[in-house]
């Protein structure tokens, strides 16, 4: 039962406690700012993406994000085990509907690179769905700033679809359960332990598209690049403060 859990997951589950693990990746995430307990508005006219991290084991992972005034709101969450891609769509459809949005109100789709479940959603939502940025380090480091900003906000019990299995194992449920015990490996450095992060990933591929994390590397790369072909030596030095 609960009282066999250890740690963040026990303070949290049979506490009731938001309390953050030793070496939380998220640091700068405070559940009192950042995890809201109220229904995000949809007018039409808003601005939307949708962002999945497949999973059918492991959780399948989809938030609805409201951006508005340079915050990003998490509306609606599907997170669930066990469920093929098909029905996630219906549910993804039904989740959209529920806050008076269409397909056609979502301004991007963004999604891991597993090529067959993107095909089967494209197919059953008749939408095009763009590859995510899923660069661990600048994502996070985007992720980072914008809740050190307070401009971003997760949804409190975001998930639209309940999962008996995850609710049985004590699992988390929603990107908000996972984050406070999101911590760094002590196996390899500057990485992230990679388990209960699939609404956190899912968060990062958000933010780097919003932010245009992509676009910025690119340049950035590009700029040193040509910097190095003009001005070898300055270049270096360039790189040696970064």
């Amino acid at each position: 039962g609960l009282k066999q859990l250890s740690g963040v997951f026990y303070d949290r589950l049979w506490l009731g406690q938001w309390v953050q693990a030793e070496g939380a990746v998220y640091s700068e995430y405070n559940s009192a700012i950042h995890c809201l307990d109220k229904t995000i508005l949809c007018p039409i006219s808003g601005r939307y993406i949708v962002t999945v991290d497949f999973g059918f084991t492991n959780p399948f992972s989809c938030s609805l994000w409201r951006v508005h005034d340079n915050r990003m709101y998490q509306v609606n969450q599907i997170y669930a085990t066990n469920t093929i891609v098909e029905d996630h769509a219906k549910n993804i459809r039904q989740m959209l509907l529920d806050h008076g949005l269409a397909v056609q109100h979502i301004e991007a789709w963004i999604c891991d690179h597993d090529a067959e479940d993107r095909a089967t959603l494209e197919r059953h939502l008749n939408i095009t769905t763009k590859g995510a940025y899923k660069a661990i380090t600048p994502g996070i480091n985007a992720v980072k700033v914008r809740l050190k900003n307070n401009t971003l906000f997760l949804k409190y019990n975001a998930n639209y679809v309940y999962d008996s299995l995850l609710d049985k194992n004590y699992k988390p449920q929603c990107t908000a359960d996972e984050i406070p015990a999101y911590v760094w490996s002590d196996k390899k450095q500057d990485m992230p332990v990679d388990q209960n992060n699939h609404g956190l990933d899912e968060m990062r591929y958000a933010v780097a598209y919003i932010d245009r994390i992509d676009k910025t590397i690119i340049k950035l790369n590009s700029e040193t690049r040509i910097a190095s072909y003009i001005n070898p030596r300055k270049a270096q030095e360039q790189r040696s403060f970064e």
